[in-house]
């Protein structure tokens, strides 16, 4: 510590500040240390009213408080920027405590320890934030001496407090700014840099080991070329050669480096040229950022339009151009990308790139590899995820490799599904540093739009095959087709229409249902207009038409054939008017021939069904409903009981008839077996009936029973009385055998009788018993 000055050197310092003009900053410093001094000169101030009249001067100008404490804490003296400090006079803060205004608590913890520490001999400096009532919240920087009396001993403390308030904040907000900064240096992702003039590095700092694997001091001193992957080097060469001539900077400027451990970084740099202050080059400073997973995925992105820009290529092409994808990626020597068969049994077309093939010596290489039986290599297809092997060679799970197949190190395998099945799968081996989850995420970005080329392809193969098959099925089909425009106007026609309506397309084309040509009528004879033809319809509302059976004039027939047609319309995506319409149509006239023929039969059956005089019904042999009734059945059974069930509507029963002859008139293969013959009476009618049941093929197909019946009353009725007749005749004939018989029988014995009585004598008792 310096001499403490003597009452004249204080004197001659003030007189010197009075004299000179400074700049406030000195002249602050200045008081400071002037103030610093004052409590060594008035413990040896002595009885000297001008001195201290003088002293009073010095410590009422003084810019920083000032006070005097006695050993009781009291205050004896006080300037006016002290009392300023607590917003009222010097004279009302004499002979007051400081704990009146800094309170209790603040005193006894951080004021009074401090006083009686000078107090004990010693001086003391310390920093303090208090709460003024004329400043509010102020730092203070205090400095605190002993103030000794007359005899020596201390009676007080002299205070000297410098407001560092403005330094204070200004130190906060350095700690802040550096802790800022510090969190920006360690959150930044690059490094930082500077070279001398002759291009050997002399500062590196950052994420120096994180990025290329080396420490700051095993690269400076160096030239840092040897950083540089050997691709890049000769470029970067002549770029920092250029650099040194030209002084110009470097801006966003991309290569790759090689960390420690064998892998590739991608780098952009930044750097320019720095100058003493005479503008003598000093060297170079400049930044490098790891840009490696943003270069891999705009690389991923190139490689993804590349993809959908060969949908048309061929497999081959295709999976070559992944092969090498892959391979640059993942950073690999040689990848591989397969197909699988749509059950995932089995790989069908597989490809190495060029690098594997080389050194692969299998001398028959196969196409198909059963999953199944598959080694290491197939576990993304059945685990249905990406996997890494790093050390290939030890996975016990490995079944081996073919002899002559290239050796496998470390591998990375990942599935291309499309929904949950494997549809492809890509894989790369023996990057030097192993494989990281990185490397999974490339290829994913990859294999979705494998996935998304391979479903285009298959759709696009599938639409291909499908319009080749529509467009077969266009010209080979029985029915007929046209399309036709939003106008009405014709198209398209395939051969069937053509033949169908005797018009051949060259005749057809451009042209409307509003041509004179078209003849359409309805089944009625009545004659359809151009605008209610069914495509027409189509068109105009948008909606299904038919299928609807229409007469149209054939010119090489002279005659209307008839159609059987659906109109349906067509619209372009997200609208809602058509922009086509086309109609299926088909020739049904011989069916309509038919059906008229059918019809005049029909009709010629029911005339004569309706004309025998015999009951004729038809039941279906399951449900037991009427399903036709002749006339003669309706007038003997009061109605035409179509729809009833037979058993109730001919029998009253409420359950099918015991005799009731079904199982009768099918056999065991459900073919009609002939005709079944009963008779009975009806209980409803009351007459006798002959009934002749057998089954028959109904017009919709189905086997149906129908009956004929003749009523026999009147023949039961003549059998009755025939009957009877040949009964009285057999029972006259019986009476006359029997007598017959007995005549037969009693004329021996009469004859005997005689003869006994001619040989007995009359009145004896033999000639008796004779009579």
């Amino acid at each position: 510590m310096r001499d403490k000055p003597t009452y004249q050197e204080l004197t001659r310092k003030i007189q010197e500040l009075e004299k000179i003009q400074l700049n406030f900053s000195t002249r602050q410093d200045l008081f400071s240390e002037l103030a610093a001094d004052l409590g060594h000169a008035l413990s040896k101030l002595k009885t000297d009213v001008q001195a201290a009249h003088h002293l009073d001067q010095i410590v009422t100008s003084l810019p920083q408080p000032i006070s005097l404490v006695s050993d009781d804490y009291r205050y004896l003296a006080v300037n006016d920027v002290y009392a300023e400090l607590f917003g009222t006079a010097a004279k009302n803060i004499i002979g007051k405590t400081p704990a009146h205004f800094f309170g209790e608590q603040v005193f006894e913890n951080e004021i009074k320890p401090h006083l009686d520490h000078v107090l004990g001999g010693k001086e003391l400096q310390y920093e303090i934030q208090a709460d003024f009532p004329g400043r509010g919240k102020r730092w203070m920087s205090m400095s605190y001496y002993p103030y000794r009396n007359e005899q020596g001993n201390i009676a007080g403390v002299i205070s000297h407090g410098h407001d560092i308030t403005e330094r204070k904040r200004a130190e906060t907000a350095l700690l802040i700014s550096e802790e800022r900064y510090r969190h920006v240096a360690e959150a930044n992702t690059g490094i930082v840099w500077e070279m001398d003039a002759d291009l050997y590095v002399t500062h590196f700092s950052g994420r120096v080991y994180e990025m290329l694997g080396y420490m700051p001091e095993e690269i400076i001193g160096q030239n840092p070329l040897f950083l540089i992957d050997p691709g890049d080097r000769e470029r970067i060469s002549a770029i920092m050669s250029r650099m040194a001539h030209t002084l110009e900077p470097v801006k966003e400027m991309e290569s790759w480096y090689r960390h420690s451990d064998g892998r590739r970084v991608r780098m952009v740099t930044n750097s320019i040229a720095f100058f003493d202050q005479g503008g003598g080059l000093l060297g170079f400073r400049g930044t490098h950022i790891d840009i490696t997973e943003t270069f891999w995925a705009r690389r991923c992105q190139e490689i993804t339009l590349q993809l959908h820009e060969m949908i048309n290529d061929s497999d081959d092409a295709i999976s070559a151009f992944l092969c090498e994808a892959c391979s640059e990626v993942t950073d690999s020597p040689m990848a591989f990308f397969g197909m699988l068969e749509p059950d995932e049994s089995a790989m069908i077309a597989h490809v190495w790139s060029p690098e594997a093939m080389q050194e692969c010596r299998i001398s028959d290489k196969p196409l198909h590899f059963p999953i199944e039986t598959a080694g290491l290599w197939a576990q993304p297809i059945r685990q249905r995820e990406p996997v890494i092997y790093n050390d290939y060679q030890s996975t016990f799970e490995k079944q081996g490799l073919p002899e002559g197949h290239v050796p496998i190190m470390r591998y990375l395998g990942v599935p291309i599904l499309h929904g949950d099945t494997v549809v492809a799968m890509v894989g790369a081996a023996n990057r030097l540093p192993g494989y990281e989850e990185r490397h999974i995420n490339r290829l994913q970005v990859i294999a979705s739009s494998i996935a998304d080329l391979l479903l285009l392809r298959r759709k696009e193969e599938a639409l291909r095959e499908s319009e080749e098959k529509h467009r077969r099925l266009f010209e080979t089909m029985a029915q007929g087709v046209i399309y036709q425009a939003a106008d009405g106007a014709i198209i398209s026609a395939n051969s069937a229409a053509e033949r169908i309506l005797g018009l051949s397309f060259e005749q057809m084309q451009g042209k409307t249902s509003m041509d004179f040509r078209w003849e359409m009528i309805l089944e009625d004879g009545t004659t359809v207009p151009g605008t209610e033809h069914p495509a027409m319809i189509a068109l105009r509302t948008g909606e299904t038409v038919g299928p609807v059976i229409r007469g149209v004039f054939h010119p090489e027939k002279n005659a209307h054939v008839w159609l059987y047609i659906t109109a349906i319309p067509l619209f372009q995506p997200g609208e809602t008017k058509p922009f086509q319409a086309y109609a299926t149509f088909e020739d049904i006239t011989g069916q309509k021939q038919a059906e008229k023929a059918l019809k005049l039969a029909h009709e010629r059956i029911l005339t004569i069904l309706d004309s025998i005089d015999s009951t004729v019904y038809v039941a279906d042999m399951d449900t037991c409903e009427i399903l036709f009734m002749n006339k003669r059945m309706i007038t003997d059974f009061g109605g035409d009981k179509t729809g009833d069930i037979c058993f109730q509507a001919f029998r009253k029963n409420s359950e099918p008839c015991e005799f009731c002859t079904n199982d009768q008139l099918v056999d065991k293969h459900g073919n009609p077996a002939g005709v079944r013959v009963w008779d009975d009476k009806n209980p409803i009618t009351g007459r006798y009936y002959i009934n002749y049941d057998r089954a028959i093929e109904w017009t919709d197909g189905r086997l149906v029973r129908m009956q004929i019946a003749t009523d026999i009353t009147d023949l039961k009725k003549m059998e009755a009385q025939l009957h009877q007749s040949q009964k009285m005749e057999s029972i006259g004939s019986l009476a006359g055998g029997i007598a017959h018989d007995f005549n037969n029988l009693l004329f021996p014995i009469v004859g005997l009788s005689e003869m006994m009585l001619d040989d007995f004598p009359p009145g004896s008792p033999e000639h008796h018993d004779a009579q």
